[in-house]
């Protein structure tokens, strides 16, 4: 869903997974994990969701972004050759 936020173009929600991807205008995307509905919900109808997002999301859940979470190993992230 896409959002009226300078910060947030837009949000996409697995409730099955709580995962939850958001798109930000300036920095790409983030997917956060063990992220509960009611979040979601309070975030598309917050006044001012990149505030909310700041406050209530981003620091708060276990997320994955150009860097791979050391819980959700990327498969590039494992070296097979070990250079002495």
């Amino acid at each position: 869903m896409e959002l009226s936020s300078r910060l947030i173009k837009e949000v996409v929600y697995d409730p099955a997974t709580h995962v939850l991807e958001i798109e930000l205008r300036q920095k790409g995307h983030r997917r956060y994990f063990d992220v509960p509905p009611a979040v979601v919900v309070n975030l598309v109808t917050a006044p001012s969701p990149g505030w909310y997002y700041t406050q209530h999301i981003r620091d708060a859940f276990p997320r994955a972004d150009g860097e791979p979470h050391p819980h959700f190993p990327l498969p590039w992230s494992r070296s097979r050759s070990h250079h002495h």
